[in-house]
């Protein structure tokens, strides 16, 4: 028996792969992750905003997590909403540990964000306990919709626009860079 460092799910050897200290099951997560995150990547390459462009790192992102979601939604299967609740949580975490610390530095107010994001975390948590119920389409739909009110109206159009003005060019790219940083541990290991 072996615990995963990702589930902390003790489980037979025969459920990891050799010199791997997370359980397959988390691989694939994991390894899915990486792969939509390296596009992501490489599309900030390309237009150039990779490091310097936090609030466009953010929006893309936020564009990931709809996908998981929506593929969840089409084929609620445990994979995909454990894909879904990866993303959304490694982008809440660094968000609310690089962002909204910056947030409330500048004076603006991060107290709705932060109670928005706990609730969104709680349900998708319970969803990924439940996705063999026969409405959890609904409930993901539901989830994504309000995830994506919260993204668009709260943070890219008022809260994060009026940070990523109010900070210098230099500001921003030490936000982009520590916010990729972070992300980028998390999602890797």
């Amino acid at each position: 028996m072996k615990k995963c460092n990702k589930c902390f799910v003790e489980k037979p050897l025969s459920e990891y792969y050799i010199r791997h200290s997370t359980c397959k099951a988390c691989r694939k997560i994991l390894d899915k992750t990486w792969h939509q995150n390296n596009k992501i990547n490489k599309w900030l390459k390309e237009q150039g905003n990779l490091m310097s462009d936090w609030l466009t790192i953010i929006k893309s992102h936020h564009e990931g997590i709809k996908q998981a979601f929506e593929e969840a939604i089409a084929d609620p299967t445990e994979e995909n909403v454990e894909h879904a609740k990866f993303l959304l949580n490694a982008h809440a975490i660094y968000e609310e540990a690089v962002i909204y610390p910056k947030l409330s530095e500048n004076g603006i107010d991060d107290e709705n964000l932060e109670r928005e994001q706990t609730g969104a975390k709680e349900e998708i948590h319970y969803l990924s306990h439940h996705y063999d119920e026969p409405n959890i389409s609904e409930k993901l739909q539901g989830l994504l919709d309000a995830i994506l009110v919260h993204p668009i109206q709260h943070e890219e159009k008022s809260k994060f626009k009026k940070l990523y003005g109010k900070l210098t060019a230099a500001e921003n790219i030490k936000v982009g860079k520590d916010y990729l940083k972070h992300y980028d541990k998390w999602c890797n290991t």
